[in-house]
């Protein structure tokens, strides 16, 4: 499936990806194409996958992006702790505060990439990782994430353990948690107790993603926090 946006200055991005993966890039394209004057901070993105960054700049968007394990990110990080939005850093979640001013973002998001934050130290990962974010989030920021389910990453995603990962965002500081799933009705086949979706027992990437849909995580910080 070939994922094409037209960004406002009329460069064009296309790119063949998956089902899975041109439901989220659409879904979080669509949230952001238009949005101005704010300070974002992405987890994850490839830096082959300049759509969102490159639109949210011409917004006049000051735009931040982080990946956890990726090679390409090979901007040295700030001896003076403060990341700039133009350098490309391996950062992972557990150490946002060394970098980020608290109260600073409008929005942190991520494009599949949620589902791989414990890939490094583990699943304190999300611990650590949800209570940073919270932090250096305004109040009334958001945090929205979209992610596969039943496809890969930690088991919150594999399982739909959804009432657990909802735990994780229990502090006082933020709202409801919204979960969403969509693209499921596309799935011919859902029965996932067969299928661990492991790199070492799928037979094939295109299989796995045939049996696997779209969720998106949105919950908001709250303005009156402790």
């Amino acid at each position: 499936m070939r994922f094409k946006v037209q960004l406002s200055n009329n460069k064009t991005y296309s790119e063949s990806v998956s089902n899975i993966r041109f439901n989220s890039q659409t879904a979080i394209w669509n949230m952001f194409k238009d949005v101005k004057n704010i300070k974002i901070l992405e987890i994850g993105p490839r830096l082959k996958r300049w759509f969102i960054r490159e639109q949210l700049q011409l917004n006049n968007c000051e735009y931040y992006s982080i990946c956890i394990n990726d090679s390409d990110y090979n901007t040295e990080l700030p001896k003076d702790g403060k990341i700039k939005s133009s350098g490309s850093y391996q950062l992972n979640t557990s150490r946002l505060m060394d970098y980020f001013d608290e109260n600073y973002f409008d929005f942190i998001i991520g494009i599949q990439s949620f589902e791989h934050w414990g890939e490094v130290v583990g699943k304190d990962a999300y611990v650590d990782g949800i209570y940073q974010c919270g932090k250096i989030l305004k109040n009334n920021g958001w945090f929205i994430q979209d992610f596969p389910i039943c496809h890969h990453g930690e088991d919150y995603f594999m399982y739909q353990k959804w009432d657990e990962l909802k735990k994780l965002f229990s502090s006082n500081i933020w709202g409801p948690v919204e979960i969403s799933e969509y693209g499921k009705e596309n799935v011919p086949n859902t029965d996932h107790v067969k299928c661990r979706h492991s790199k070492r027992n799928r037979p094939s990437e295109l299989k796995c993603e045939n049996c696997a849909w779209n969720g998106t995580l949105k919950v908001q910080k709250k303005m009156n926090t402790i």
